[in-house]
């Protein structure tokens, strides 16, 4: 059985455990805040105990919980139910909200690592940056244009301003620099097929 969890972490890319991680640790870090409780700052699951969260082999506890809903915006009662592809295959609507609430996740994620680095370029958010990247060119020609141009015209703002920043680390900089020029190639095609439709 596929829980909701399991698909939601499909959905937003998050399979490999250490993805996984980076993402719980910002959703942590932004409620930790929110709640004024830094215990929660070092609550983070094991390899293990993600998979086998993955696997509806075993459902969080205490803290985990917490975090879990506010980095999914599902309660755990829901995000360990089957998944709605599963229970609702005649019903394209709940799939479809379960989407849209998987990217405004996902987006929330994103923009909280760039946010909390303060304009400074680091791993995590590099990663953030190189995910967000690779989805763009993986459901590019699958989605319609008007649906994926706001993704990449705030991943091509994101890009720019952390090169323009000028304080990212050398070490780091060509990613960066791959990441911008892929984002800018994609902003020219979709302003070409932007053109092109408009035309006909």
């Amino acid at each position: 059985m596929h829980t909701l969890f399991r698909q939601l972490c499909d959905a937003q890319e998050l399979k490999h455990p250490k993805a996984f991680q980076a993402r719980f640790r910002a959703a942590a870090e932004e409620l930790a805040a929110a709640d004024n409780d830094p215990d929660l700052l070092t609550c983070c699951p094991a390899e293990t105990t993600y998979e086998a969260w993955y696997y509806g082999k075993r459902v969080p506890q205490r803290d985990a919980r917490r975090i879990l809903v506010r980095m999914f915006e599902h309660s755990i009662e829901q995000l360990w139910k089957p998944a709605a592809d599963e229970t609702h295959r005649d019903d394209p609507g709940a799939l479809t909200n379960m989407r849209r609430s998987a990217e405004m996740a996902a987006r929330r994620a994103r923009e909280f690592a760039l946010g909390a680095e303060r304009g400074q370029l680091g791993d995590e958010t590099l990663g953030f940056l190189q995910d967000e990247v690779a989805r763009i060119a993986a459901v590019y020609q699958r989605v319609p244009l008007p649906t994926l141009f706001p993704d990449l015209s705030a991943a091509q703002e994101d890009a720019f301003r952390l090169i323009e920043g000028g304080r990212v680390r050398p070490s780091l900089m060509r990613q960066l620099q791959i990441c911008a020029s892929l984002l800018s190639w994609f902003m020219s095609k979709a302003s070409h097929d932007m053109g092109t439709c408009t035309r006909r």
